[in-house]
């Protein structure tokens, strides 16, 4: 369930001094496609790295309901307040 992906570092052309620059950092094609439009791969910094296949859906990172509705062994914001209120006191 790996998936080979090529990374090397690309040879760029500096915009100011108009020459060619090579990449510090190691890119996949897709990024460097991304970030140096028209880049040139360095084939002799090229690897193979498997990485994971990534999920079909991206994972969703809001709850399905607002924590304050919840009654499961929790307090609500009004209750939370008065918690406070007193424990401050």
């Amino acid at each position: 369930m790996e998936n080979a992906t090529e990374f090397c570092k690309w040879w760029v052309v500096d915009e100011l001094t108009g020459k060619r620059l090579l990449t510090t950092y190691k890119l996949c094609r897709a990024d460097a496609a991304r970030a140096f439009p028209g880049a040139q791969p360095d084939p002799e910094s090229a690897e193979i790295r498997n990485l994971p296949k990534t999920p079909a859906t991206a994972a969703n990172g809001r709850p399905e309901r607002r924590w304050s509705d919840s009654r499961e062994g929790g307090l609500n914001v009004s209750e939370l307040a008065v918690f406070a209120e007193d424990w401050l006191t």
